[in-house]
C-alpha cells in the first residue's frame, strides 16, 4: 500500500502541534510541518508567475507559443546551410590569412566575372570550375617509380572517361582536351626506372610547378623529396548548348555533377584507387563535389537525429507515463532552438551558421529530457503533502526544480562557452550557440513545461 504523508504524522507529547517526519530525501532529517516546507527551501511565497500559470494554463502555453512562432518565422530566411564548410578554416593561421586575402581578392573583380560570363565564347574555352587531385603519403617521398606509375595510371583513366570531352577545358585554337595541370605530365611518353632520372626531371620542371610540391622539397639543399603533390583538372565552360558560363549557371554546374558521379565517372574511379598503391592515398577536391558530398552527409545526420528524437521520446513516455507529456515536452525541447538562433543571430548578430550548429540538438536532447524528468517528479512529490492546493504544489516543485536544473544547466552551458577560446571559427561559435540553447531550453522548461504541468494535472491525470 502507498505509504502518504498521513501515515507520517506524530504528535508531540503535549499535543501541542502535528509534525511531518520525513522520510522523503528532498527535506531535511528534522521534521516539519507543511507551513514549514512551504517557508524553508521552497521560498517564502508562491511565485507570481506560477500563480498565472495555475489560474490559467492554457493562455499561458499559446502565449508563449505564439512568441516562439514569431521567433522562428523572423529567423528563418537568416538560415544557411549551403555551404557545409563553412568557418571550419583558422582565420588566425598564416595559410588562413593568405586564403583570405586571396578571397578577397576574388570579391573585387566578381564585377569582371559577372561581365565576361555574359560574354559569348567557345564552348569549353573557360576554365571556371577544376578538380584538385590530391596525393599524399604519410612521411615519404610520393615521387618514387611505382608511385609515379599510379598517378600516370590514375589520371588516363580519369582521361578515358567516357563523355569527358564534353567537359574538358579545350584549346581555344585546337579546340583539343588541355592536359592536366600537374609536375606528372613530364613523365608522360619516358621511359624513367630510376629514382635519380625522377630526380633530375623535377629539378628541371621546379620552377614551373613550385606549388605542386611539399615546402620541405629543396633544391639547393639537395632535399628532392615531397611527401605530396597535386594535379589540377580544369573543365570547360560554356557547356555545348549554352552561350557562356552565365548562362544558366547553375543548370551548367548541375551537368558537372552528373559527369562527376555517374557509374564509371571521376568519382568512382577515385574510389576504387583510393589506398590502391601502398603508402599513397590519393584524394579529389571540387566545389561542387564538396558540396554534394556535404549536403548528403547532413541528410544523414538529420536521419539520425530523428531516430535520437524518437527514441528519447519512448523514455520520456515511459517515464512520465503520459503520452501528453511526453509529445508536448518534446515539442517544448525543440523550440529552444530557434529562440536560441534568434538570441545568436539577431540579439548578438553573429551570422556564421552551419551544419556543426545543428549537431547542438543532441546535447538539448539530453539535456531537456532530464530537466523535464526533474521538473516532474518534483510536482508528483508535493502529491504527497494532503491538503495542498495545486498551486502549492506547483509552487513547491517549481522552487525545488529550478535550483537544482539550474545547476546542471549553467555546468553544461559555460563547459560548452569554453569552446568560444577555439582559433577555428566554426568551433568559436558552436560553443556560443550551444551555450544559448542550453540557456533557453531551461527558460522553457520554467515557463512552457510548468503550463504543460498544470494542463495535465488539471484536465487529463484523472481521465
Amino acid at each position: 500500500m502507498k505509504q502518504t504523508v498521513l501515515d507520517k504524522l506524530e504528535v508531540d507529547e503535549k499535543g501541542s502541534h502535528v509534525s511531518l517526519a520525513s522520510s522523503n530525501p528532498v527535506f531535511d532529517d528534522q521534521s516539519k510541518t507543511k507551513t514549514q516546507i512551504m517557508h524553508d527551501g521552497t521560498g517564502k511565497k508562491v511565485a507570481w508567475f506560477v500563480s498565472i500559470v495555475v489560474r490559467a494554463p492554457l493562455l499561458v502555453f499559446c502565449a508563449i507559443f505564439v512568441l516562439i512562432g514569431l521567433c522562428a518565422l523572423y529567423v528563418l530566411p537568416y538560415v544557411d546551410l549551403s555551404d557545409p564548410l563553412a568557418g571550419l578554416r583558422l582565420r588566425e593561421d598564416d595559410f588562413a590569412r593568405k586564403a583570405d586575402a586571396l578571397f578577397k581578392a576574388f570579391e573585387e573583380i566578381n564585377a569582371f566575372w559577372a561581365e565576361s560570363n555574359a560574354v559569348q565564347t567557345a564552348p569549353q574555352t573557360d576554365g571556371q570550375l577544376f578538380m584538385t587531385l590530391l596525393y599524399y603519403t604519410d612521411n615519404d617521398n610520393v615521387f618514387t617509380p611505382e608511385r609515379l606509375e599510379a598517378m600516370t595510371r590514375i589520371e588516363a583513366k580519369l582521361r578515358a572517361t567516357e563523355g569527358y570531352e564534353d567537359f574538358c577545358l579545350k584549346d581555344e585554337d585546337t579546340l583539343e582536351c588541355k592536359e592536366f595541370r600537374s609536375p606528372i605530365n613530364n613523365f608522360l611518353g619516358t621511359n624513367i626506372t630510376t629514382q635519380e632520372e625522377i630526380n633530375a626531371i623535377l629539378v628541371d620542371s621546379f620552377e614551373n610547378h613550385k606549388s605542386f610540391f611539399a615546402k620541405e622539397f629543396d633544391i639547393e639543399t639537395n632535399q628532392l623529396e615531397s611527401r605530396l603533390t597535386k594535379t589540377v583538372v580544369f573543365f570547360g565552360f560554356p557547356l555545348p548548348g549554352y552561350g557562356s558560363f552565365g548562362d544558366s549557371e547553375q543548370a551548367q554546374r548541375d551537368l558537372l555533377t552528373e559527369f562527376l558521379y555517374k557509374d564509371g565517372g571521376f568519382v568512382d574511379i577515385l574510389e576504387e584507387e583510393y589506398e590502391k598503391t601502398p603508402g599513397m592515398r590519393a584524394i579529389y577536391i571540387q566545389s561542387n563535389i564538396v558540396l554534394t558530398i556535404g549536403l548528403e552527409q547532413m541528410l544523414e545526420d538529420v536521419q539520425k537525429c530523428i531516430i535520437a528524437v524518437f527514441a528519447i521520446l519512448v523514455v520520456m513516455i515511459l517515464h512520465m507515463r503520459s503520452v501528453f507529456l511526453a509529445g508536448l515536452g518534446m515539442v517544448q525541447i525543440l523550440t529552444s532552438f530557434p529562440v536560441a538562433f534568434f538570441v545568436y543571430r539577431i540579439v548578438f548578430g553573429l551570422e556564421l551558421f552551419g551544419a556543426l550548429h545543428c549537431g547542438a540538438l543532441f546535447i538539448v536532447l539530453g539535456v531537456g529530457a532530464d530537466d523535464c524528468f526533474i521538473y516532474l517528479d518534483s510536482f508528483k512529490i508535493a502529491d504527497d503533502f494532503v491538503g495542498w492546493t495545486r498551486e502549492e504544489r506547483l509552487s513547491f516543485a517549481y522552487d525545488k526544480a529550478k535550483f537544482t536544473m539550474m545547476v546542471t544547466t549553467f555546468t553544461n552551458a559555460f563547459a560548452f562557452l569554453s569552446l568560444s577560446t577555439s582559433a577555428i571559427p566554426m568551433v568559436r561559435y558552436f560553443g556560443v550557440f550551444s551555450f544559448l540553447l542550453i540557456l533557453a531550453n531551461y527558460l522553457l522548461v520554467m515557463t512552457l513545461f510548468s503550463s504543460l504541468i498544470v494542463i495535465w494535472d488539471k484536465y487529463l491525470r484523472d481521465a
